[in-house]
């Protein structure tokens, strides 16, 4: 996830649980630990880093989805995580949030 992660553009924050050590450690990228925002504070966070001209990421786990969308069920962010086409990593799904770059192709897939 992490070596994704790095190929997406430097100025990314993600949004995560899971994959933040590895993210933050092997790409130096910023990552927001989404059990650390209030269900409210969503949406406003991810305008804020957008607005500073940061392409933002939801990277979900296999393990975390459930708590992830439940706990952000009201927000707009996850209402457009539904119209969204991850980069599927077997595990973990990458989503660009909207107004970010688009995800890639992950590697060995045509783009």
């Amino acid at each position: 996830t992490a070596e994704y992660a790095a190929r997406l553009p430097e100025r990314s924050v993600f949004v995560t649980l899971v994959h933040s050590g590895s993210i933050r450690y092997y790409t130096g990228r910023d990552v927001l630990r989404w059990e650390w925002v209030e269900p409210s504070s969503l949406d406003p966070a991810v305008e804020y880093l957008r607005a500073r001209g940061h392409d933002v990421y939801v990277v979900e786990d296999d393990g975390d989805v459930e708590g992830f969308r439940r706990r952000f069920a009201n927000t707009n962010t996850v209402r457009d995580l539904a119209r969204t086409l991850p980069a599927d990593l077997g595990g973990a799904r990458v989503y660009a949030v909207a107004g970010s770059a688009p995800v890639l192709a992950p590697p060995g897939l045509a783009q």
